[in-house]
């Protein structure tokens, strides 16, 4: 009876030196295996380098805010009062922006203040309007 003997020399692509299939999943070996490989094309859409428009608004209506109502948007450490439900309606009108500006500086102000606001939300307590008047009282949620 002959043994056979493994070989450690090369063998075919796909096949491993024991004679075995190769699954191994095939080396990239870049573009320079590929006869016809296509260089990669630049991205379809260039990279933006300033934020959209909508963004530097709500920033400027946010700063506005921030100037006209501290009560509502403090920037120091005073705890804010809980706004009125549908209060981007009023800042839209008042202040002459679109929904879309209006909300973001509402959320961009929020992301920043969140637990102070978060905590002045208290079940019962009044919620403001941009006038400083109360309007509507904060509900349990259910």
């Amino acid at each position: 009876m002959t043994r056979k003997t493994l070989s450690l020399k090369k063998s075919k692509p796909g096949v491993k030196a024991c004679g075995m299939p190769d699954l191994s999943p095939p080396r990239n070996r870049g573009p320079a295996s590929k006869p016809n490989a296509k260089p990669k094309s630049p991205p379809s859409q260039p990279v933006r380098t300033k934020p959209p428009p909508s963004m530097v608004k709500a920033l400027a209506l946010l700063t506005t805010l921030e100037e006209n109502h501290p009560e509502l948007f403090p920037s120091d450490d005073t705890p804010p009062r809980p706004w009125a439900i549908g209060i981007h309606k009023t800042i839209q009108t008042e202040y002459k922006v679109s929904k879309r500006v209006a909300k973001k500086a509402l959320g961009m102000w929020q992301e920043q203040n969140r637990e102070a606001y978060q905590a002045a939300l208290r079940a019962g307590s009044a919620r403001y309007g941009l006038d400083g008047e109360p309007d509507g009282n904060v509900e349990e949620k259910g």
